[in-house]
């Protein structure tokens, strides 16, 4: 048996030699093209990733050159009519501080020159302004300034006020993501690089080559085939036998993004990407020759066992550069192909959660300057009233034509009712404004002693009952003045020559507990209680009460930012009951549900 094995083996080694000849081309063709649409594939990666970094400054330079105070404060600075600056370098602080990618913000007039900045030492602007359509309020510019090793990377967005140009709003941003993604896509020889277009419109670096990057991204000027050049001229290729002067020739897939007109290059050395191909083929032609048969078989079984993982990353490389992060890679395979895979799945988490976190900073922020953007429109018209009637009673007086001494005082008296409201009404826009946009204090706070104090501050002991109440986790500040004005409607809203009644009571639900405040008043209409949550609403309850039309919006807002929320609804003593959610401590110290009404 085994004679007749040996001789079928040397009968049939020539032939099999050559069939691993044939099968030595066809696996070298699949394992090259497939090596080139994984490089395909993470260039893609990389420009998506690259994509959503430069997306987030552009938001923030179009929130800014949005704001109509800083527009209108401009204004007057560029008309001479203000000279203070200090508000205007109060609105580009908070914007800065609220944009984590931005590192300094200039407002400079059309010609170019700075006229507020909140960095002494930011760089000069003129350049990008005049490369600006300032007539265009959508329009938006990206340039870079200085050299690779010290590159800022500046968007510049106008600044119009009917129709006017006013010059524009420049932010220099932080290119410390970019940096970390080409430090960590250049991974061994692997070799990740932005370009924008220099001075004299050559292909730049964007930032510096990362610390141990094995070559830099520096091309030569007059090479008009090189990737960087390439990738800026809009082409997406992958290019064989690019120059690299350290690396060699080298394999390059190149993109083009056009929001930030940046050009991206993912590169390795032709010797390093295709060093399996030329291993495969010696080994191959080895073990044809060696064991025939034997080698075919195994070397099939190999290429198959080899093959399923490098598919699985393929397809979740591709499933990652469509947006889509629910497609792991198989992390099973022992060895590198393995540990590729397990870190491909943490980089795809990791995207994901990071392009959830934008999203949700981008739809607050959008949230937060809605709510700004109607609060301004409801003051000027709120505050006019009492401005309004304090002018009418300076006119008055100074007119000469009031002689009587009564009449005199009744209008004094009618000016600081005026004062007064316009004081409450200040006070609770200040309120307000803080709980839209101002960083809360949390800290534990006893509702008790929030009601009892309030009560007793505004003299309701006699007309107010409550049941044990717990501690949360919250703003005393906001909190203390959201109970005050709730007790001050319930006590102010009652039946004529019945006196008011008002009861407190707390419920536990989860972790929220549900603050119940109940007056036996003539009630808020269903119709009416979406608007009372609106800034300065008076419903038809109202009377001849004269309200600031903010105490439940401030109150609504106040839970929403503590994570809870607020509703109206009917009280079983008649009137309303003012529910408001909040989150407690520690749900174990909420009580377990809240007594029958009309206990004390």
């Amino acid at each position: 048996m085994w004679p007749v094995t040996l001789v079928l083996l040397a009968a049939g080694l020539l032939p099999l030699a050559l069939l691993s000849v044939l099968v030595l081309g066809a696996q070298e063709r699949a394992l090259t093209d497939r090596l080139s649409a994984d490089l395909d594939a993470l260039a893609d990666a990389q420009a998506a990733r690259l994509e959503l970094i430069g997306a987030a400054p552009m938001t923030a330079a179009r929130l800014v050159a949005s704001r109509t105070q800083l527009r209108i404060d401009l204004a007057e600075v560029l008309t001479g009519d203000r000279t203070d600056l200090t508000r205007l370098e109060t609105i580009l602080r908070d914007a800065e501080v609220s944009s984590p990618a931005v590192q300094e913000i200039s407002l400079a007039d059309p010609s170019g020159a700075v006229v507020v900045s909140t960095d002494p030492t930011a760089p000069a602007v003129a350049d990008i302004v005049s490369s600006l359509d300032l007539d265009a309020a959508l329009s938006t510019v990206f340039a870079t300034t200085g050299p690779p090793d010290a590159r800022q990377w500046l968007i510049a967005s106008p600044l119009v006020l009917d129709d006017i140009p006013l010059g524009a709003a420049v932010l220099e941003l932080d290119l410390a993501p970019v940096e970390a993604l080409i430090g960590n896509g250049s991974d061994g020889q692997i070799q990740t690089c932005v370009y924008v277009r220099g001075p004299d419109g050559a292909p730049e670096p964007l930032v510096a080559a990362p610390d141990g990057s094995p070559r830099d991204c520096t091309e030569r000027p007059d090479a008009a085939d090189a990737p960087g050049a390439v990738a800026l001229r809009g082409e997406e290729r992958l290019l064989t036998g690019a120059s690299d002067d350290e690396a060699g020739p080298v394999v390059a897939a190149t993109r083009y993004l056009p929001e930030p007109d940046w050009g991206v290059t993912v590169s390795v050395p032709e010797a390093v990407l295709y060093a399996p191909v030329r291993e495969l083929t010696r080994y191959l032609v080895a073990a044809s020759l060696a064991v025939g048969v034997l080698a075919v078989l195994l070397a099939a079984l190999a290429a198959r066992w080899v093959t399923r993982p490098v598919r699985s990353l393929e397809a979740a490389v591709r499933s990652l550069a469509l947006g889509d992060q629910e497609v792991p890679a198989d992390a099973t395979a022992p060895g590198e192909l393995g540990e590729l895979a397990a870190a491909f799945n943490t980089m795809a988490t990791s995207v994901g959660e990071r392009q959830a976190a934008l999203e949700r900073d981008r739809a607050d922020l959008e949230q937060r300057y809605a709510d700004l953007e109607l609060l301004t429109h409801a003051m000027a018209h709120d505050l006019a009233g009492p401005l309004t009637g304090i002018r009418g009673v300076f006119d008055l007086m100074a007119s000469g034509r009031i002689a009587d001494d009564a009449q005199r005082e009744l209008l004094v008296e009618r000016g600081g009712a005026a004062a007064q409201r316009l004081e409450h009404l200040i006070d609770d826009l200040l309120v307000l404004i803080r709980a839209i946009g101002t960083p809360l204090q949390l800290r534990p706070v006893d509702l008790e002693d929030l009601v009892d104090t309030a009560s007793e501050q505004l003299g309701l002991e006699e007309v107010l009952t409550r049941t044990p109440l717990p501690t949360i986790a919250g703003d005393r500040a906001l909190l203390d003045h959201v109970v005050t004005n709730l007790l001050t409607n319930a006590a102010s809203y009652h039946h004529p020559g019945e006196p008011p009644r008002i009861e407190v009571t707390a419920q536990r639900h989860g972790d929220h507990v549900e603050l119940c405040i109940d007056d036996a008043g003539p009630g808020i209409p269903e119709e009416e209680r979406a608007a009372s949550l609106e800034p300065f609403f008076r419903g038809a309850a109202a009377g001849t009460r004269r309200g600031s039309g903010l105490g439940l919006p401030i109150a609504a807002r106040v839970a929403a930012r503590h994570g809870g929320s607020l509703r109206i609804t009917d009280s079983p003593l008649g009137g309303t009951r003012i529910v408001v959610s909040l989150p407690t401590i520690n749900p174990t110290e909420a009580p377990p549900a809240a007594p029958a009404a009309g206990s004390g």
